[in-house]
């Protein structure tokens, strides 16, 4: 009796459900959550105190920094270079609100606050924001950020009305 290809797409069709159930997708452990977690505290410890270095180095090699009103920062070196040009940060603080990961990709989701001493600026500027970072577990069990976006919650500022038109 001949079953025809039915039978055989059939055949196919188990043997790849069956193949795909032994690939096993992993969410984050407490312990990875834990590890992303400390990362973002890394970077606000490091704001704090001005170590651009400290900063960079939750950020992968090939870590892309996703900035507002500016062009992206590649790579680590020239994102430990931006954030050394910061003006001086203070009580930065940073909540993780959501995190989600599968295998040795995750990403975390909080937000921030932070106060800017701008240089000639006589009053300090208090920022709050959002951001989402994505990590990749590395060989070694670390956890380094390849991706980062972040904006601000406050408005632009409004510049002050123009001056009348002279007569």
């Amino acid at each position: 009796m001949n079953r025809g290809p039915g039978l055989t797409i059939l055949a196919v069709a188990i043997a790849a459900s069956l193949a795909c159930r032994s690939q096993t997708i992993v969410g984050v452990t407490a312990t990875d959550e834990a590890a992303l977690r400390q990362a973002l505290d890394i970077e606000m410890q490091a704001a704090n105190a001005a170590d651009a270095a400290g900063w960079a180095s939750v950020y992968a090699d090939d870590a892309i920094v996703l900035r507002p009103h500016a062009p992206a920062a590649q790579g680590r070196e020239a994102i430990q270079q931006w954030l050394a040009t910061l003006p001086p940060i203070s009580n930065a603080k940073g909540q993780g609100v959501e995190v989600v990961g599968y295998g040795d990709l995750a990403y975390l989701r909080g937000s921030y606050t932070m106060t800017f001493s701008i240089p000639g600026v006589p009053v300090p500027i208090d920022e709050q924001g959002k951001f989402l970072q994505i990590y990749r577990k590395q060989s070694d069990g670390s956890w380094k950020m390849t991706r980062e976006l972040y904006n601000s919650d406050l408005p632009l500022p409004v510049p002050p009305p123009a001056p009348p038109p002279s007569r």
